[in-house]
């Protein structure tokens, strides 16, 4: 089987096939059991501070850098442009799929880069977030899904490079990366099948959706 036709099989199956739904993102106390299960206390111990909540975090004094990506973010980059970042990744999947004959998948592609574009425009990503979405996302298209165990092995390596650079933070700030892929799930509903095929647990996308959303977050504050 070709790349393109099991890149294909996994963003649009057929039309019989059954849906699969976007991520729920879990709520904040299954999160925080999941990721911190109970340990065995220490009477002598110093109790564990603990994780700071959404609330907490989209609250907080905003750092330099998260103040200006806020102020000075993509709202005044077009979608025209996002969709010329785009087709570095998707003119070549859809020129692949209309050589081979499969132009409903080419149509797909052409409307799920249309649909991405105007996305980041509303979500007002800026463009070198917009740029290493594209690439890291472009880069699971091509890669074959992840078993579970590599699934399972990716994501606990992830999660514990996060806690070192985020600490207490960790928790809310998946929540948020987990809120904005929901959203971008609900827009594009094959981006659901790919985050679940292992980009779901790539650092990069966590990290980047996690300042989208957190800045989302803080304009609705507002």
């Amino acid at each position: 089987m070709s790349d393109l036709a099991t890149l294909a099989a996994r963003m649009y199956p057929p039309a019989n096939a059954e849906a699969t739904p976007a991520p729920e993102a879990p709520p904040q106390s299954d999160l925080a059991a999941r990721m911190y299960p109970a340990k065995s206390e220490d009477p002598e111990a110093a109790p564990e501070p603990a994780p700071v909540s959404v609330d907490e975090l989209v609250q907080r004094e905003p750092t330099a850098g998260e103040a200006f990506y806020t102020q000075h973010g993509g709202s005044e980059t077009p979608p025209e442009a996002y969709n010329a970042m785009l087709a570095e990744r998707f003119d070549g999947l859809e020129y692949r799929a209309r050589h081979d004959g499969n132009e409903a998948d080419s149509q797909a592609l052409s409307e799920g880069r249309r649909e991405a574009a105007a996305l980041m425009h509303e979500l007002q990503v800026t463009k070198p977030e917009a740029q290493e979405l594209t690439r890291t996302l472009g880069d699971w298209m091509h890669k074959p899904a992840l078993d579970e165990d590599a699934n399972w092995d990716n994501k606990l390596t992830t999660l514990g490079a996060l806690e070192k650079e985020w600490g207490r933070d960790t928790p809310a700030r998946i929540r948020l990366a987990q809120r904005t892929a929901a959203e971008a799930c609900k827009r594009m509903p094959w981006l659901a099948d790919l985050l679940e095929s292992g980009a779901g647990n790539d650092i990069k996308l966590i990290k980047h959706f996690a300042e989208i959303g957190l800045r989302q977050a803080r304009r609705a504050r507002r």
